[in-house]
């Protein structure tokens, strides 16, 4: 037992010797050997650029099942839904979809200039610039929500974690517009230049100018604002409520809620060059776009089988449309009329 003990000592006492002499020992053989480089964990800040993936020339009319093809977009049709729809209900053909791209973590705010699609991802923390199918820009905020983009290709956008909205120029540089919201969420602008911001937090909306960086207060009470659009004609605002429900019309008489029966958590807001207001909700578990009335009227344009919340951008006859629980991803575009 002592000769054993007088061993361990001796084989102790010549390793440190040798760590001392400089020489390196040999890894033990039951804890492995070190590896020659240590894996980076830093996430890397330029991100691979993903091919886009065209849909199949053929709209399938049924959910594909767990083991069809990844980048297949279920049931993308025109829809009537007589028992529930109140006008439009005609039945047309399905709209002309188009997968764009496919591969973003959770996206989330859209928006189109010329040939370029700007895409925010809430995971990755920026907005992304599309154009061709392939990623060209990368422009880092922590949480970008809504977009809107200037006649210089300078971009406008809501930084829901940083509780301000900043201002990109076409260079890339970042100016401050406004700050102290609170989880700033929709965004649109007035034909006079006012830009409305909704505040998902505290259920409110303010304006500001860009050259003025003073909040006024719109309207407060409301229950998760996010999607804005603004009737130039009617100077009135559209607020889409996600956790209330329905869409609130502002004007300078008072407020109207617009609560179509059987759709929730409204998300984009659009008004087209005719003055219909379209949004996407959800509708039997699914995301839908909807032509929508005052009154609470309303028909669905597109069902889809995305996950909700459905986010859409609508431009020139088109609509760009994502899901941020979609895992897939995608943003697709439809034509519409």
């Amino acid at each position: 037992m002592k000769a054993d003990v007088a061993l361990l000592l001796c084989l102790c006492l010549m390793s440190v010797a040798c760590s001392s002499s400089g020489a390196i020992p040999s890894a033990s053989p039951t804890l492995g050997t070190v590896p020659a480089t240590v894996p980076n964990t830093v996430p890397p800040t330029v991100l691979p650029t993903l091919t886009s993936a065209p849909l199949p020339t053929s709209t399938p009319t049924t959910a594909p099942s767990p083991s069809a093809t990844a980048f297949v977009i279920a049931a993308l049709t025109r829809t009537a839904e007589p028992t529930r729809t109140l006008f439009n209900t005609a039945t047309a053909a399905p709209p002309a979809i188009q997968l764009i791209y496919h591969g973003i973590k959770r996206p989330h705010g859209l928006a189109v200039a010329g040939d370029t699609l700007y895409v925010s991802s809430e995971t990755d923390k920026g907005i992304y610039a599309i154009r061709e199918g392939r990623i060209t820009r990368f422009l880092p905020l922590n949480f970008p929500h809504d977009i809107i983009v200037n006649a210089d290709d300078s971009l406008i956008t809501p930084v829901f974690m940083e509780n301000r909205v900043v201002k990109i120029s076409k260079e890339g540089s970042i100016t401050e517009l406004a700050k102290g919201l609170a989880g700033p969420n929709g965004i649109a602008r007035s034909r006079a230049g006012d830009i409305y911001v909704s505040n998902y937090r505290d259920g409110s909306v303010v304006k500001f100018r860009e050259e003025d960086a003073r909040l006024q207060t719109v309207a407060t009470g409301l229950s998760g604002p996010a999607g804005l659009a603004y009737d130039d004609a009617n100077r009135a605002l559209y607020v889409a409520q996600y956790l209330g429900n329905s869409i609130v019309k502002l004007t300078d008489t008072g407020k109207v809620n617009i609560q179509p029966t059987g759709l929730g958590h409204f998300e984009s807001l659009s008004l087209g060059a005719n003055g219909n207001l379209k949004a996407t909700a959800v509708s039997r578990g699914v995301g839908v776009v909807v032509n929508v009335r005052d009154s609470g009227e309303f028909a669905i344009v597109i069902t889809t089988d995305l996950p909700d919340p459905l986010v859409a951008h609508f431009a020139d006859g088109f609509m760009f449309f994502e899901s941020p629980n979609d895992p897939l991803g995608r943003v697709f575009k439809a034509k519409l009329d």
